[in-house]
């Protein structure tokens, strides 16, 4: 059967008038506007949350620091460190550990004791003196930044009685100074081995090793230990280096002057891909090159190698002491230079291709007065500027004349 339709009548202006009207008292929503914001980034890359003034000035610093350095580390492989920029005296204190900050002034340094320093090395000014609350007879034996790029930062500290502890607000005097969180990350038979630590920012991980035959990796927002890495060796760990700026592989010097080499994305047991057995003498330090393959190590009986985890044996070999221990080594992440120092009160300079550029022997602000044995060495983070700790309690910091 046929149906006819009767044919729609053209509707009146009025009509269409409350149509339109009901149409835009309707539930509107923002989601296509938001939807096309977010398709305006690449889809590769998530987006970047907002920044603080403060977060904002700190990446941009960084990002030009970098940029810099990368202009200027072949000049800095080839000039001297020799300027003498500040001389901080701690009376009585034998420095043992140093840490400078990135982005500000500020040097943090170590004794044989409980009590931490942080100065201001342009001002040449204590900003705060605190103790780190190990027991008596136990020292802190490492130190690192957390949360560098935020707008404030932690300082984490590992002491040999095994326990790690974070302090925030540890620049600012007058009892400001507060413990975050502490645990005992590492069983250490001895309180007077070293307990080492590697903070990783991306995966908010710390990696703890000492005296025990194993490698512990902590989840520090949760706690909990979440990996046991067995070291292979009785001998104690003294130094580690990781991938930089955030990679899996780890390298780790002992007592016996041996460097392993372990993947922490394999099964623990299979974790270490690589051993060197070149140095003779305890390892001193390790590190790793910036974004590189390169591991520069060094041992107490003065020789320096540099190895490349591509190959089976050392590239190249330095002997920075023959006459006395070496006592400390420092390695620029970013330009080819090293600092080596002995207690026989004298600092190297020396580049990745065996030039000695200069030795430093004298205070330039103490009327040439000569410098204490040196306990330990630091280099900037980004910039060509090394720090040097004495046993005669000033830390002084010298810049390399390629600025």
């Amino acid at each position: 059967m046929n149906v006819t339709t009767a044919p729609e009548q053209p509707r009146s202006a009025d009509h269409r008038a409350s149509m339109c009207t009901k149409r835009t008292n309707q539930v509107s929503s923002k989601l296509f506007q938001w939807a096309c914001e977010g398709f305006n980034f690449p889809s590769l890359h998530p987006q970047e949350e907002k920044r603080t003034p403060i977060q904002q000035w700190k990446h941009m610093k960084q990002e030009k620091m970098l940029e810099a350095m990368d202009n200027m580390k072949t000049e800095v492989s080839s000039q001297k460190v020799e300027s003498q920029v500040a001389a901080l005296v701690n009376e009585s204190y034998h420095v043992s550990g140093l840490l400078v900050h990135p982005f500000y002034p500020v040097i943090v340094s170590t004794g044989t004791d409980d009590v931490i320093r942080v100065w201001d090395w342009k001002e040449k000014v204590l900003l705060n003196k605190f103790s780190n609350t190990n027991p008596t007879g136990t020292f802190v034996s490492s130190m690192s930044f957390v949360n560098e790029m935020e707008e404030y930062d932690l300082l984490m500290t590992g002491s040999s009685d095994g326990v790690i502890r974070v302090w925030r607000t540890y620049f600012q005097g007058g009892n400001s100074t507060k413990l975050c969180t502490a645990w005992r990350a590492h069983k250490q038979p001895d309180n007077s081995s070293n307990l080492c630590h590697l903070w990783n920012q991306h995966e908010g991980t710390v990696l703890t090793a000492g005296e025990y035959p194993i490698m512990r990796m902590w989840d520090v927002d949760h706690g909990i230990a979440v990996q046991d890495i067995p070291t292979g060796t009785q001998s104690c760990i003294t130094s580690m280096a990781h991938e930089s700026p955030a990679g899996p592989i780890v390298v780790a010097g002992d007592a016996d002057g041996i460097i392993r080499v372990f993947d922490c994305r394999i099964n623990s047991r299979s974790s270490l891909v690589k051993t060197y057995e070149e140095h003779k003498r305890a390892i001193i330090n390790v590190e790793m090159m910036y974004n590189s393959v390169k591991v520069v190590s060094g041992s107490v009986g003065g020789d320096v190698r540099f190895f490349d985890l591509r190959s089976n044996d050392s590239i190249f070999m330095v002997q920075a002491h023959s006459r006395s221990e070496m006592a400390s080594l420092a390695v620029h992440k970013h330009a080819s230079i090293i600092a080596t120092g002995t207690q026989n009160q004298t600092i190297k300079i020396t580049n990745h291709g065996g030039q000695r550029l200069n030795d430093i022997k004298y205070y330039s602000k103490y009327l040439g007065q000569r410098i204490g044995a040196v306990s330990c060495l630091q280099f900037h983070p980004h910039e060509p500027f090394l720090v040097a700790g004495n046993t005669d309690g000033v830390v002084a910091v010298y810049q390399s004349s390629a600025i």
